[in-house]
């Protein structure tokens, strides 16, 4: 079960309908709370380690941000509704964790690490790197 496997819940998000989405690791799984209810439903297994970040889209999609094996990306379109899923990812970066996400327009932004560096990941997951902090400048395209 998840209780067996999780030891932290990492990042917490709340839809518009007042819905609780947590992150937990490892284990890799997002458990959704309804409003007043204190027993979650799993929405999702990432098959990786961590969850590392949660953050909703302009649509209301949840975009969650994994680490583990690979870093991963993937989007929940009807996170309210959906339940149990195993979904492929959006995106898959060359790092081995994205542990921030934001949103600017639809453009997905995310921080890596074992090797810090900033992605711009679009809305069809075709991802560029912006920047990378251990080298202080802008990746090779």
């Amino acid at each position: 079960t998840v209780e067996d496997i999780a030891r932290a819940i990492a990042f917490l998000a709340t839809d518009a309908a007042g819905n609780l989405y947590a992150g937990v690791s490892p284990g890799g799984r997002v458990l959704r709370f309804a409003p007043g209810s204190s027993t979650p439903t799993q929405l999702l297994n990432t098959r990786q380690t961590f969850v590392w970040a949660l953050q909703f889209d302009a649509q209301g999609r949840l975009l969650v941000a994994t680490g583990g094996a690979k870093g991963q990306l993937f989007r929940v379109d009807n996170p309210a509704s959906a339940s149990r899923l195993s979904l492929s990812p959006l995106a898959t970066l060359p790092q081995r964790h994205i542990r921030a996400l934001s949103m600017r327009g639809d453009q997905i932004f995310a921080g890596t690490s074992d090797d810090a560096v900033l992605y711009q990941i679009d809305a069809s997951g075709a991802s560029t790197a912006l920047f990378s902090v251990t080298t202080a400048q802008a990746p090779p395209s």
